[in-house]
């Protein structure tokens, strides 16, 4: 059910969602996944931080400071704080005695880095 649950989250992180996938993904771990070593989850954070830091700014060039861009920015913090909230049952450990092994940790890891170069490839960044 796990799976099913990620999978379909992945529909956020189309078109214009997509930079806040990185968010997403390791502000999650690292809020949730308990098990984790204290300087592990706050490793989490910084790849977190980016993109929430260039929306805002790029809210901040498109229409300038005033009362309105703050309530915008507000308003987009506390969307994906409530994304980030809502993982938790899809993210925290389970207590069903379940591991994955290293070498499928392994290649996940691999796998999504590859799935990151290769959209920043394609997009123009790299």
């Amino acid at each position: 059910m796990r799976a099913v649950a990620g999978v379909l989250s992945l529909g956020l992180f189309g078109a214009a969602g997509a930079v806040m996938f990185p968010t997403v993904l390791f502000g999650s771990l690292a809020l949730w996944r308990s098990e984790f070593h204290r300087l592990v989850r706050s490793l989490l954070v910084i790849p977190a931080i980016p993109a929430p830091i260039y929306v805002a700014s790029s809210i901040v060039s498109d229409h300038g400071w005033s009362p309105t861009t703050v309530g915008r920015i507000m308003v987009f913090a506390a969307i994906y704080a409530v994304v980030i909230v809502a993982t938790r049952p899809t993210v925290e450990v389970v207590e069903d005695g379940w591991v994955a092994s290293r070498r499928a940790v392994a290649t996940l890891v691999v796998l999504l880095g590859s799935f990151v170069g290769i959209a920043l490839y394609v997009g123009g960044t790299a």
